[in-house]
């Protein structure tokens, strides 16, 4: 196959695209690092010299599987998606703009209020479609499932590049940690609600979770000694606690965001699920999470609040 890409006689076959998209996303799932980046520069070379995502065939649906496999080996390997030009090509006019203006070096100059307001806005409308979607998933039109399916993957890159910026942003910005955790709890969110990934399967939600959890403590340790320097927006924390707890899969996991949890809850006066399902609710929310968060956090964690 490097023999022939190097050649550059032939333009590859969907097919073969198709066949290293899919060892592609066998490598993820067994986290072989070294196999996967070897075939994900095959697969850019590849629809490179196609001319471009747009270029496929089968209908569109190579290329949405390529897009999926682009967003899940950024987060992996924390780097920045490798076919992001092709995607903001035919994106939506607020969605091009926003991705088009993220780069690493300028994030911390950008106006990144507006980057969260429109992904929590985009969000929230995206958990809408998508019940109005599954009332009845047969009587989805094509043109509905693809409309979707690209706003999603808007979603997904902005989520994924805003996280990255905040991240690199210098000095103990406790705003930035937050609205990096915020970020990445997007990310599980959309995995989980709009993807239905299942949190004891799906490699994708495990990666995001631990993100997400060093993310935390990294904010822990910059407002150590300076609880009362803690801005308003933990809110947010309160939010992407709730959201990654629900994806906690044994007991160290699910002590360590019952702990964080119980913390933030105190801060707001929050003393049991009713209330702080009010609070949830004026962030991206969804019945699936409720039922979740109630069956796998708060059950035990209400008593505790009520306890101490």
């Amino acid at each position: 196959m490097k023999m022939r890409l190097n050649s550059g006689h032939q333009p590859p076959k969907d097919t073969s695209i198709a066949a290293v998209t899919t060892i592609l996303a066998n490598q993820i799932t067994s986290n072989d690092h070294v196999e996967m980046q070897l075939h994900l520069d095959a697969l850019v070379k590849m629809v490179q010299i196609r001319g471009g995502l747009r270029m496929l065939g089968m209908d569109g649906v190579l290329e949405k599987s390529i897009k999926l496999l682009d967003i899940q080996t950024a987060m992996f390997q924390n780097a920045r998606p490798r076919f992001l030009a092709s995607t903001t090509s035919e994106s939506s006019s607020n969605a091009f703009a926003i991705m088009s203006l993220i780069d690493l070096e300028g994030f911390p100059y950008m106006d990144t209020s507006a980057v969260l307001f429109y992904l929590r806005k985009e969000i929230a409308s995206l958990t809408k479609m998508y019940s109005r979607l599954m009332i009845d998933p047969s009587r989805t039109t094509t043109v509905q499932a693809m409309k979707f399916l690209s706003r999603r993957t808007d979603i997904e890159y902005i989520l994924l590049l805003a996280a990255q910026g905040f991240a690199v942003m210098q000095g103990p910005d406790q705003d930035a940690r937050l609205r990096e955790a915020c970020c990445l709890a997007g990310s599980i969110y959309v995995n989980y609600v709009l993807r239905g990934f299942k949190p004891s399967s799906a490699l994708i939600l495990k990666t995001l979770k631990k993100r997400l959890m060093t993310c935390v403590e990294r904010f822990e340790l910059e407002t150590r000694g300076r609880t009362k320097d803690v801005p308003t927006s933990i809110a947010v924390l309160f939010w992407a606690l709730n959201v990654g707890g629900t994806m906690s899969l044994d007991v160290t996991e699910k002590s360590w965001f019952m702990l964080r949890l119980s913390r933030t809850a105190k801060h707001f006066g929050v003393r049991d699920w009713k209330s702080a399902s009010l609070l949830l609710g004026d962030y991206p929310w969804a019945v699936k999470l409720q039922n979740e968060a109630w069956e796998s956090i708060w059950v035990d964690l209400e008593q505790s609040l009520v306890y101490d």
